[in-house]
């Protein structure tokens, strides 16, 4: 079982069909997209990718 912010992203990314910015994706969960935050989803997104979720 993935953390709910893991998977409020994968619920994001399958709702919306395409590839989408990591900006992009932080608006549609309702989070701010400061630089920090944006870095910080960067991160989940790689660690998703390596287990193979994404």
């Amino acid at each position: 079982m993935l953390p709910q912010a893991y998977q409020d992203v994968l619920e994001v990314l399958a709702d919306a069909g395409r590839a989408m910015r990591a900006g992009q994706i932080l608006a549609a969960v309702g989070a701010p997209a400061g630089a920090a935050k944006v870095e910080g989803l960067r991160s989940k997104l790689k660690r998703l990718v390596e287990r193979g979720w994404l």
